[in-house]
């Protein structure tokens, strides 16, 4: 309730009296609430915050000092840099709303070719973690054919992105379907299948949407062994250990979809990603179904609304038919699929009218 020249002051009293040595990130964000111009010194602090905080899986924290630094911001190239950064971390932390406010933000650049690469790609992402229908695949897919001018093996990873978005399209995603995006990610992507466990998923999915069980298992089996190693970092289980633990549900290898979906769950709750969380806790909950685990998959469950309710995700709706239908309530089971077909058919996603 204070004039902000008085709340200027405060904090920055606080920022004078907080130790730098012991308490860094404190001390870089009240200087930034005191700032009332542009300062590099103090946007340049709360970058390293911010690096300090995703080292720690503090998503949203991170998102805030890199928001904050590109508002402090004086050089342009510079400011449009760090609002790219800060809404890659706002999309990881489920503020999909703030995110592409940031995006709109860096556009007023300048920017180089890469930036603006990394601009659509964000963009893509955010429409498929807030949709999951039909427009994804289009956009994950120009951004994938643009990146990969620059950068390959990034490339690689966004074909997966879009090849994730076009099985959630599924029968709805139009000329551009599952199995379209699959045969242009397997033609495009560089580098050998076996370079990376994320270039064996898109090379597995890919041949197994392609040609079949029979082509594709055996590739799958190999991104799994290779997802179960411990050399993943964290950034890679954030973003794949979900849709390889789904794959493993494809091919029904039960020890797999357990252990990886279990893995990836312990990651995203440690590191804060709000936006992978619900599809994760989704996953998860799919294996407990099957292990007859059925309090443990309701208490997955309401974790994951708990966590859309406060970000801008979507639901998924997936498990709470699929444990209707295990419990046996079919006026429960029925009422949940006439809901969630209107609101996938309203949006495009036809796996879950599948």
């Amino acid at each position: 309730a204070a004039e902000p020249a008085d709340r200027n002051a405060v904090h920055r009293a606080l920022a004078d009296a907080t130790d730098p040595v012991s308490d860094p990130d404190r001390r870089a964000w009240h200087r930034a609430r005191a700032a009332t111009r542009p300062d590099e010194d103090v946007a340049a602090e709360l970058e390293r915050s911010a690096t300090r905080a995703q080292a720690r899986g503090g998503f949203s924290a991170a998102a805030a000092f890199l928001h904050r630094a590109s508002l402090l911001t004086i050089d342009p190239a510079r400011r449009a840099a760090r609002a790219i950064a800060a809404a890659w971390a706002m999309q990881q932390a489920g503020a999909l709303d703030e995110a592409r406010s940031l995006l709109s933000s860096a556009e007023a650049g300048p920017l180089d070719d890469v930036q603006r690469a990394k601009v659509d790609v964000i963009r893509a992402r955010i429409v498929f973690a807030a949709e999951r229908g039909r427009d994804a695949p289009v956009l994950l897919l120009d951004a994938a054919k643009r990146v990969q001018v620059l950068d390959a093996a990034a490339a690689n990873e966004i074909y997966l992105d879009a090849l994730t978005a076009a099985i959630f399209a599924g029968r709805l995603g139009g000329v551009v379907d599952a199995r379209r995006v699959a045969s242009i990610a397997r033609s495009a992507a560089t580098g050998q299948p076996g370079d990376r466990a994320t270039d064996l998923l898109l090379n597995g999915l890919a041949t197994l949407i392609c040609d079949g069980r029979a082509a594709g298992t055996p590739v799958v089996r190999a991104a799994l062994t290779a997802f179960g190693k411990d050399d993943i970092s964290t950034e890679e289980g954030l973003r794949w250990l979900w849709l390889a633990g789904r794959a493993a549900g494809y091919i029904w290898d039960y020890e797999n979809w357990d252990a990886l979906t279990r893995r990836q769950l312990r990651l995203a709750r440690e590191s804060g990603a709000l936006n992978v969380l619900p599809v994760t806790l989704s996953t998860r909950a799919g294996v407990e179904l099957f292990a007859g685990n059925l309090g443990e998959a309701r208490s997955l469950m309401a974790e994951g609304d708990a966590i859309i309710a406060s970000t801008d995700g979507r639901s998924v709706p997936y498990a709470p038919v699929a444990l209707a239908a295990f419990r046996g309530r079919e006026a429960d089971a029925s009422t949940l699929m006439r809901s969630s077909a209107e609101d996938f058919a309203a949006r495009g996603e036809g796996m879950g009218l599948t």
